[in-house]
């Protein structure tokens, strides 16, 4: 049963041959805009956005550097483990089928309202992060890190959506969070979210 497990880790993590590639759907980029839109920019202001990216705050952050690829975004089956709302357990399940699949996101489609940089490579030394993040943050000194987004799963009646979300901002410095998303009278929001790992 554990060599299974860590098998079924390792794939999620190796870009399988067999992964499928598909691409984002007009609805897809609807809802990474409400996040973007909602929670990363400095003109929302909400208890909840403090209280979800607090730390963001101690930094003017005109520009978001989002990473192409979406996927795996850091999300492992023990995490979500400890998502265990049982109201939502039909929709983690969809999300968890298409981890291994990948998309990449076009900024042009996004509806923003902060500059969005998409970061294409992530060739990282991990002996070497130190000087990973002076560099990077030399070329993107507006920005508080880099962004990872999952695909999005959504329940059956397109009312509900779920997506992973990593925030990448220094050696040791990473957090990991699920997001339910609801459509109540034609518009997304924010309905929940959980940290599920932290760096």
């Amino acid at each position: 049963m554990k060599t299974k497990y860590l098998i079924f880790i390792f794939l999620l993590c190796s870009k399988p041959v067999f992964a499928q590639k598909t691409s984002l759907s007009e609805l897809d980029y609807q809802l990474y805009s409400v996040l973007i839109n909602e929670w990363f920019c400095l003109k929302t202001d909400s208890a909840d956005r403090q209280n979800f990216f607090g730390k963001w705050k101690k930094k003017k952050v005109n520009e978001l550097v989002i990473r192409r690829k979406t996927g795996f975004c850091g999300i492992l089956p023990s995490y979500t483990m400890r998502f265990n709302d049982s109201i939502y357990e039909k929709l983690i399940q969809n999300f968890m089928q298409q981890l291994s699949n990948t998309n990449e996101i076009e900024a042009q489609y996004l509806n923003k309202c902060i500059k969005i940089t998409i970061f294409d490579s992530l060739k990282i030394n991990q002996r070497q992060l130190g000087k990973f993040w002076k560099k990077f943050y030399r070329k993107y000194s507006r920005s508080n890190g880099i962004i990872e987004l999952s695909n999005i799963a959504y329940d059956q009646t397109k009312t509900q959506a779920l997506v992973g979300i990593s925030i990448n901002a220094y050696s040791l410095g990473a957090e990991g969070y699920l997001i339910i998303f609801e459509n109540r009278n034609g518009r997304w929001n924010v309905k929940k979210y959980f940290m599920i790992w932290q760096a």
